[in-house]
């Protein structure tokens, strides 16, 4: 596996990293934050963080994420992009469930023009039904998440999922910045797939900047 202390720190590198519910992004986002050095920029934490304000986009945000449905385009690309703008200064981004739809998907593509970077890789998390809905299952003895605990909800994030996200893995594959991660096995096991992918271009990148 390969370890932060091994990174030139003049090194940048984008990633985005998506998958379903329950395929793991959140535990893999940790790993690749701690050794790529990155700034991490997750819609999931930001909306969780309005909602916990009680502002009154946090009550909205909250509808939405309630019924299993997404935040509107428009508002959850705007709060992207001011996050983006701040973070890009600093270091590499890691945009961590983002873009869910091919809007959004159009949307980033300006955005980092705009920025003067390019998103280098885009992971998807491929997890079968039945292993996303065992790993829920345990995920909710283990923590509370208002999304998780009721069956119909949860269907209909998979089904929004496979109608809205999916297809933005078929838009990156057509850029030829997508790499599909079998994300069943140990947390080890798809942590050193994705170093297995990122380890050559971190290699070069650092000859060059050498």
């Amino acid at each position: 596996m390969l370890q932060s202390k091994n990174l030139n720190n003049n090194t940048m590198i984008n990633i985005a990293l998506f998958g379903p519910p329950g395929s793991g992004k959140g535990t893999q986002s940790v790993h690749l934050l701690e050794a790529y050095h990155l700034s991490h920029i997750s819609p999931g934490d930001i909306f969780r963080e309005e909602v916990k304000k009680r502002s009154t986009l946090g009550v909205k945000i909250a509808t939405y994420i309630d019924q299993g449905n997404l935040v509107p385009e428009e508002l959850t690309i705007n709060l992207i992009g001011k996050k983006m703008e701040q973070a890009s200064k600093i270091r590499g981004l890691l945009l961590d469930g983002y873009p869910r739809s091919i809007i959004q998907a159009h949307a980033l593509d300006e955005q980092l023009k705009q920025l003067g970077i390019t998103l280098h890789t885009v992971f998807f998390l491929d997890v079968d039904h039945e292993e996303i809905r065992q790993r829920i299952a345990e995920r909710k003895k283990k923590m509370y998440r208002a999304d998780d605990q009721n069956e119909e909800v949860l269907l209909h994030r998979m089904d929004v999922y496979r109608e809205t996200t999916l297809p933005v893995a078929q838009y990156y594959k057509e850029q030829k910045k997508l790499v599909k991660i079998n994300g069943v096995g140990t947390i080890k096991e798809v942590t050193s797939r994705i170093d297995e992918v990122l380890s050559p271009f971190i290699s070069t990148q650092s000859v060059e900047k050498s």
